[in-house]
């Protein structure tokens, strides 16, 4: 499980390869597809052994969400809505299903044009979760309030990584840099077919900074910059500019789309 939450399993993005091997694109995906055809093509995608390095791959989490309706027994959108949307007042929040269909925001391109369904719109678990940003500070503030259990919390926000040098890293689930100043900007970037989403957390003051955008545009990550507002985070030149070349290039996987 925790090879899963930290991108360490060595099971490359089912994205990728899917169509390649012979998924026929008219035909919508699941998440049990998923997993079915991973099992079906093993011996032609390329798992590696788990714990050697940091691979981000959406299969991670698609499989995480068909865990949880395993062990559960409930579909995951529901799991979500009774044990968490719903105690944290989240009521402008849901996982994407095809009942859904009619109230979602469209997504557009850069220049404008809207996005079509795509086949691989109907996984979850990596990315379907629709939300506001009043939501999400919600669902932010409930990590201060004693909702989740500390211990999870600690393993949440410490690094796995350790490959490359640098103040970059990735804990369960989300993004960090751990800088020189003693500060921790944790965060994690979204993005799937126009959608964009930023939700930088600063845990040191207390603050965090959310933008969405339905639109193709990636200046939404820039909002990272207020962080300085709040304290030393990213004055440092070398870690700025590494910051915000991690951030420019890490736009998978969204905690709200």
């Amino acid at each position: 499980i925790k090879s899963l939450l930290n991108h360490r399993s060595g099971i490359p993005n089912y994205v990728h390869y899917m169509e390649r091997l012979g998924w026929d694109r008219k035909r919508p995906m699941t998440n049990q597809d998923v997993f079915d055809f991973i099992v079906a093509h093993r011996a032609k995608i390329q798992i590696g052994p788990a714990n050697r390095h940091f691979s981000y791959s959406n299969t991670n989490y698609a499989l995480l969400a068909l865990i949880v309706e395993k062990v559960t027994g409930q579909l995951f959108p529901e799991y979500m809505k009774l044990n968490f949307f719903e105690p944290l007042g989240m009521k402008d929040t849901y996982i994407f299903t095809m009942a859904d269909s009619a109230r979602f925001l469209p997504s557009y391109f850069y220049n404008g044009r809207q996005y079509a369904f795509d086949y691989l719109d109907q996984v979850y678990g990596d990315k379907n979760v629709y939300s506001t940003p009043r939501d999400m500070l919600k669902w932010d503030q409930s990590m201060y309030s004693g909702f989740f259990k500390k211990e999870s919390l600690d393993s949440a926000f410490v690094g796995y990584s350790f490959e490359k040098p640098g103040i970059n890293n990735y804990g369960l689930g989300w993004r960090m840099f751990n800088l020189k100043s003693g500060k921790k900007f944790v965060y994690h970037n979204g993005w799937w077919h126009g959608n964009r989403t930023a939700f930088y957390r600063l845990p040191d003051d207390n603050v965090t900074i959310i933008a969405f955008s339905n639109n193709d545009y990636t200046k939404v990550y820039s909002c990272k910059k207020i962080a300085d507002i709040f304290g030393n985070y990213f004055r440092n030149p070398e870690e700025e500019k590494e910051a915000s070349e991690t951030i420019n290039t890490t736009k998978s996987g969204s905690p709200g789309k």
